[in-house]
This record gives C-alpha cells, structure tokens and sequence, in this order.
C-alpha cells in the first residue's frame, strides 16, 4: 500500500484531530481512487492546495522519482505545516 494511502487512513482513524480535506496528485483520477472516501475533494496541482487558506497541514508522500524530479522542497509550504514521508 502506497505511503499516501496510509497516512489518510491514518488521519481518517483519528477524526478528533485531523480533518482530510483534499487529496492531490499530478494525475488526478489517481487521487480520485486514494481519496478512499465522499467528503474529500481532490487536486491536481499542490498551488491549488498552497492557496487554500483552509489547509492548515500539508502531508507529502512522494515517490523516490517524483521526489528527485518534483523540485518542491524550496516552495513547499506557503506558510502551512509540511509533513514529509522519505521515499528512500
């Protein structure tokens, strides 16, 4: 199982703490599948997510490729909390 779809239903079993309120993937009918659940909107772009002033957390669960090719490290963040599972 995919590192992002252990940490939403990580998030998702301690719902008194954690509210999931978008998932997001480069390819968006990937994140459509992980969402796991109604209620969870889904993105395709991480800017989309950068300028939600309702997004408090952002947890990334990259893949050893898209970690080295992303870039997103340095403009990651924009003020939010940034969680990071290595892929290595």
């Amino acid at each position: 199982m995919p590192a992002s779809v252990e940490h939403l239903h990580a998030y998702q079993n301690l719902p008194e703490r954690f509210e999931v309120a978008v998932v997001c993937d480069r390819d968006e009918a990937r994140a459509r599948t992980r969402r796991a659940g109604a209620g969870i909107a889904t993105a395709g772009a991480v800017e989309d997510v950068l300028a939600d002033d309702s997004i408090d957390v952002i947890d990334v669960c990259p893949t050893a490729v898209s970690a080295a090719s992303a870039g997103f490290g340095a403009d990651l963040g924009g003020g939010k909390h940034v969680v990071c599972e290595k892929p290595w």
